[in-house]
């Protein structure tokens, strides 16, 4: 798939407009792209504050992958609730399905990827990021 690397060139850096359609138009084409995003069904936005300065721009983003991609972008929220996703509990479903969470090697790097992911204190593993830090569990 073809990207418009643009976003890094000055003049859409600094102008808002052109880095917005630049954003939109690479979310059109991951929601078009069935060879490399097949089971691609939702994109989530929220908790990024996109909403948060009444600019529209959660709008745009929402926008940006036409129904029949069969693709929905989520960006309404400015705060959202996660649930943990890397319990240890056998009949959790709100684990990544991709982790075993059977093996200590793949639930340690599911935690810390969920703490470098997440950010926060809510829903974290481990103490305050950056992360890694001094509570982090070392992946292997």
């Amino acid at each position: 798939a073809a990207y418009n690397t643009e976003t890094t060139d000055d003049h859409v850096a600094s102008d808002p407009i052109a880095l917005a359609n630049s954003i939109t138009a690479n979310l059109a084409t991951i929601c078009n792209d069935k060879v490399n995003f097949p089971k691609l069904e939702i994109m989530n936005f929220n908790n990024n504050a996109y909403n948060e300065f009444n600019n529209g721009f959660d709008g745009t983003l929402r926008a940006a992958c036409d129904k029949s991609t069969g693709v929905t972008i989520q960006a309404r929220q400015v705060t959202a609730t996660y649930p943990t996703m890397c319990d240890d509990s056998p009949n959790n479903q709100s684990n990544y399905q991709y982790y075993d969470m059977t093996d200590v090697k793949d639930r340690d790097q599911c935690r810390f990827t969920w703490n470098w992911e997440m950010g926060n204190t809510n829903t974290n593993y481990a103490g305050h990021g950056p992360y890694p830090d001094e509570d982090t569990v070392e992946c292997e």
